[in-house]
């Protein structure tokens, strides 16, 4: 079995678990990748495939708020809210319309997020309008929600 299929689920698979549940809730993080620009051209990629495949589950892409800098599969300078959020961003900009099916995100986990991150957080997802690039930092841009509340 290759490396690529133990951790990540293919298009047949995606689309037969979608076929059995009413939510999915996919992952993006633990990837070891340690550039932030390959991070996030990974998650937009991710959020295109898996909201391409999982119709009629609703989806929920999980963004990665904790600091388990030890971990070998993980880098809190590479994945992180920031990171995440530009590459899906980017991923859900690639559709014409936001899919009916997809929800938002998942937070993992909120009881790491501070003020600083669900700052970040509102800045560069909340607020953002799909087609459109998100607001730098600081902006005071308020437009369409992409969340689902």
């Amino acid at each position: 079995m290759d490396a690529d299929r133990e951790v990540h689920w293919d298009h047949d698979y995606i689309r037969a678990v979608a076929a059995l549940v009413d939510q999915m809730a996919f992952m993006l993080y633990d990837t070891s990748l340690t550039s932030p620009m390959l991070y996030q051209a990974l998650m937009a990629r991710w959020t295109g495939q898996v909201l391409a495949w999982s119709h009629p589950a609703a989806v929920l892409l999980g963004v990665p708020a904790y600091e388990d800098a030890w971990a070998s599969w993980h880098r809190p300078d590479v994945e992180n809210i920031e990171n995440a959020l530009l590459g899906i961003h980017t991923g859900l900009c690639s559709f014409s319309a936001l899919p009916p099916h997809y929800q938002g995100t998942a937070i993992y986990s909120e009881w790491e997020m501070t003020d600083s991150k669900w700052l970040l957080y509102s800045q560069l997802f909340l607020k953002s309008t799909a087609g459109q690039p998100p607001p730098s930092i600081g902006s005071s841009s308020q437009t369409t929600t992409h969340a689902a509340r």
